[in-house]
C-alpha cells in the first residue's frame, strides 16, 4: 500500500474491520492477505458510503448493526446486497439495568454528577442528547449541572 509502511506480509485466516467507513482500517484490511474479510457498518446515515466502496469487493461480509442500517446500505449499494447481513451488537440488558439501579459505593463517584464520554465527535454518537434532554439521563434525582469542556 502506498504511503503505509510495515504492512504484514503473512496470511491471516480472518480480517475484521470494525470501523467500516472506508477509513484507513478498511483500506488496510482490503490489502492484507486473508482467507476471509468482514467489515461493520454502524449507522444508517450513508453520506460517507463513497469512502469504503472501492474496498468492498475484497470483503466477504458487510455486517450491519441493525436492519435499518442494512436497508439503507443495500438501497445505496445494491451491488453488495448479497454481502450484507445483520449482526446485532451484543448487549447484556440485565447487567446494564442492575448497574444503573445499584447504589454507588465508590467514594470517587459521590457528590456532583460528572459525565465523561470518550469517542469520535460525530452526529451518530448522539453526544448532544444529554444537553437537549437531560431527563433522558436522570429520572429519579435532581437534574445534574451539565458542563462541556475542551482541551486548550
Amino acid at each position: 500500500m502506498r504511503g503505509i509502511a510495515n504492512i504484514p506480509d503473512e496470511e491471516f485466516d480472518l480480517v475484521m474491520d470494525f470501523m467500516g467507513y472506508g477509513r484507513i482500517t478498511t483500506a488496510i484490511g482490503a490489502r492484507l492477505r486473508a482467507g476471509k474479510r468482514a467489515t461493520w457498518l454502524h449507522d444508517d446515515r450513508m453520506e460517507w458510503l463513497h469512502y469504503p466502496l472501492p474496498y468492498l469487493p475484497r470483503y466477504d461480509k458487510v455486517f450491519c448493526v441493525s436492519q435499518a442500517v442494512k436497508d439503507s446500505f443495500t438501497a445505496k449499494a445494491p451491488q453488495y446486497a448479497d454481502k450484507a447481513e445483520v449482526m446485532y451488537n451484543q448487549v447484556d440488558v440485565d447487567a446494564i439495568r442492575n448497574k444503573a439501579t445499584a447504589e454507588l459505593t465508590d467514594s470517587r463517584f459521590t457528590g456532583s454528577n460528572i459525565i465523561l464520554t470518550l469517542g469520535r465527535l460525530e452526529p451518530q454518537k448522539g453526544l448532544d442528547l444529554p444537553f437537549r434532554r437531560p431527563r433522558f439521563l436522570v429520572s429519579r434525582s435532581p437534574l445534574p449541572s451539565l458542563q462541556a469542556s475542551r482541551n486548550r
